[in-house]
């Protein structure tokens, strides 16, 4: 259960009417709630200095309330979940709806706000404020995180409960502080990731290359291979190499632009190397230059870079890392070719540069494999 407090309030404010009354906003969840733990009433330590908390508070009224309006609206404008993952642990557990702005609200008796959390059984408390710089009860929340319950800002909340960074809650200041994003041994055992992936699919893949690469040929005229220029990390261009599953005039009249379903450019060949993602395999010798990397965010186009960057904040931080042959996003969200599509599947690129690691890669790894099997997402 999750608790959201209403930063102005003033909690040493009285009233008339000598009720003592809390008010908490409860969330119906869609899947059973795991066990809640119950907070043991025990003092604080002994060695911790906080303003003391009055015993009784005479005729006062505690109120947690429900967010502002403003976040209100950010949380319901959120974008369902497209895809459902099983029931695995860590990274890829399966993310949860967050509570509707409409909850029922519970009305209890305490005097304090570590009471409220007791009575509750409450074990995260979640902080929404349009303003960073409102006072906010410190001792309170010292005082509940000392009991073990976690007191998390609502962006940081949206974010571990749904697997990805909400835009609607994101602010540059959340991206500015915390820990660093790359160092000297991260970056190294990354290349020797990317290295041994790329190399296993070469080559498993290379007898399987050869028939498609005469099969293309037979096909439709043109050459096997198509090449593009990718923005890498940094904003670096750079040259991607993939089997062709177009036509070779594809883009003469119509100029770049996203595939579609049913792309009538998209040869007869094509449409079974792009259900298979065996067209995206000749990216592993970007990867061998150092260009891209095994996992990472979708490589995209100059062309639309450009135009995306003018019209999503934060897009260009998908260029703190290089790109990948799969990704985050990739299993994560369907194939896009909006720009509310590139939207969203940004606030998954956010979440992998901010979280990244081996077991991140290797869980990637294992669902882009499923993914692949059963040809979801493909276009």
């Amino acid at each position: 259960m999750a608790g959201t407090l209403d930063p102005k309030l003033d909690l040493a404010a009285t009233s008339d009417d000598g009720d003592e009354v809390l008010r908490a906003v409860a969330g119906v969840e869609p899947a059973p709630p795991p066990p809640l733990v119950t907070v043991a009433a025990e003092p604080p330590p002994a060695e911790v200095a906080l303003a003391p908390v009055p015993a009784v508070v005479p005729g006062t009224q505690l109120i947690v309330a429900a967010p502002s309006a403003s976040v209100e609206a950010s949380v319901a404008a959120l974008p369902a979940q497209s895809r459902a993952e099983g029931v695995d642990a860590g990274p890829l557990a399966p993310v949860v709806q967050l509570p509707s702005p409409l909850a029922q609200s519970l009305q209890i008796a305490a005097r304090t706000l570590p009471e409220a959390v007791k009575q509750l059984r409450a074990d995260t408390v979640v902080i929404a404020t349009d303003d960073a710089q409102e006072a906010l009860p410190v001792d309170e929340l010292i005082r509940v995180r000392l009991h073990g319950v976690t007191v998390l800002p609502a962006q940081r909340f949206a974010e571990r409960v749904l697997r990805r960074v909400p835009l609607s809650l994101l602010r540059p200041t959340d991206l500015a502080i915390g820990n660093a994003l790359t160092s000297p041994m991260s970056q190294a055992g990354k290349r020797i990731f990317d290295l041994l992936m790329s190399s296993l699919l070469l080559i498993c893949a290379a007898p399987l290359l050869a028939v498609l690469a005469a099969l293309i040929k037979l096909d439709s005229e043109g050459p096997v291979f198509y090449v593009q220029e990718r923005t890498g990390r940094g904003g670096k261009p750079y040259r991607v190499h993939k089997l062709r599953t177009m036509r070779k005039d594809a883009e003469t009249l119509s100029g770049p632009v996203w595939a579609s379903q049913r792309d009538p450019r998209v040869t007869r060949l094509g449409a079974f190397l792009r259900k298979t993602r065996l067209d995206e395999v000749p990216q592993v010798f970007a990867v061998f230059r150092g260009d891209m990397s095994f996992v990472g965010p979708r490589p995209e186009r100059p062309f639309f870079v450009n135009q995306l960057k003018q019209q999503i904040p934060f897009f260009g931080l998908r260029e703190a890392v290089k790109p990948g042959i799969t990704g985050w996003a990739q299993i994560r969200y369907p194939y896009g070719s909006t720009i509310e599509d590139a939207k969203n599947k940004l606030e998954y690129d956010l979440y992998y540069v901010e979280h990244r690691s081996l077991f991140l890669d290797l869980a990637i790894c294992f669902h882009t494999a499923k993914i692949v099997l059963f040809g979801r997402g493909a276009r």
